[in-house]
């Protein structure tokens, strides 16, 4: 059932330019959840909700929350969630994920996180109070363009967005109450357990 989904997904984002997560990245995400068995999901960065099916399709008891504020993105998510048959196990929140990074409540036991790369390491505080004792945080594309060798010029944008995810990453790595490892798979993903 969810293959027909998945192809679409696939089909749209490569006609629409929307990113969805990288194959490699996606197999790790997905043993992850599988292993981790989570309840309650937060997902920063819903896009056409791609990784969201991915992510329920492992936890068959799990919800999911998921923030996006692409209102086109989320009609098409929307849509896949409701053809997947899950849309009772899924929140919507249309908004900017800044906003509601620092003003969300309850807890969570997954948290991945795949918006804007630029704002990782500010989110990271916030997230760390949403998530559980033992619950997982799982970051996409940590080395998104990270090359930091002296031939490496890009854009100013690409910079400060390679610039924070390196904060991003020396936080959370150094971070005594995560135990993180690091994958260099696509554009790179983190695993951190928040240690109880």
């Amino acid at each position: 059932m969810f293959e027909d989904i998945y192809r679409f997904q696939k089909k749209y984002a490569a006609e629409h330019k929307v990113p969805v997560m990288l194959d490699e990245s996606m197999a790790i995400l997905q043993e992850t959840v599988r292993r981790a068995r989570p309840k309650k999901i937060l997902e920063i960065g819903t896009a056409i909700g791609y990784s969201g099916i991915k992510m329920l399709e492992q936890a068959d008891c799990a919800t999911l929350t998921t923030v996006d504020k692409d209102a086109d993105r989320l009609d098409v998510a929307r849509e896949c969630f409701k053809k997947a048959g899950l849309t009772d196990r899924v929140t919507i929140w249309e908004g900017d994920s800044d906003d509601i990074v620092r003003y969300a409540s309850g807890k969570f036991d997954f948290i991945m996180l795949d918006g804007p790369k630029g704002q990782y390491a500010r989110y990271l505080p916030y997230l760390k109070e949403l998530l559980l004792k033992g619950g997982v945080l799982f970051a996409d594309d940590v080395m998104f363009k990270c090359k930091t060798g002296e031939d490496f010029n890009p854009l100013h944008k690409l910079r400060t967005i390679s610039v924070q995810l390196k904060v991003f990453l020396d936080e959370l790595t150094n971070d005594k109450d995560f135990e993180t490892t690091l994958y260099d798979v696509g554009d790179g993903v983190s695993v951190s357990v928040k240690k109880g």
